[in-house]
């Protein structure tokens, strides 16, 4: 836990909407969302992968991970969640190479 962040301890249950009703009311998006919510809580302040966090709330339901990355990305707009971009390692066919991906956590605000 990082020091002087309590967030993720106090933080609402409950994922909350970026616009009355959107996200939560969505039959696929809504559990979606509240899934990533609670992983974020859970991570204690800790940033996640936002590709990895989309992929993982995905798995079982039929939503692409890209769906959940934009709802990811439009909360995070809307003071929801902090972001910040991180140079990681991705291997493609038989290459390693590097980029950067977005990664988030819920925002101080939100406790």
């Amino acid at each position: 836990m990082l020091v002087g962040y309590s967030a993720a301890m106090t933080t609402t249950l409950k994922a909350p909407d970026i616009t009355p009703g959107y996200p939560s009311k969505g039959a696929k998006l809504g559990p979606a969302w509240a899934e990533a919510w609670r992983l974020l809580r859970r991570s204690h302040g800790e940033f996640l992968d936002g590709w990895e966090l989309a992929t993982k709330v995905t798995k079982d339901v039929d939503l692409q991970p890209v769906t959940v990355v934009a709802v990811i990305r439009r909360a995070a707009n809307a003071g929801l969640l902090e972001r910040e971009q991180r140079p990681v390692t991705v291997k493609i066919l038989d290459r390693e190479g590097t980029r950067k991906r977005m990664f988030y956590r819920i925002s101080a605000d939100q406790s």
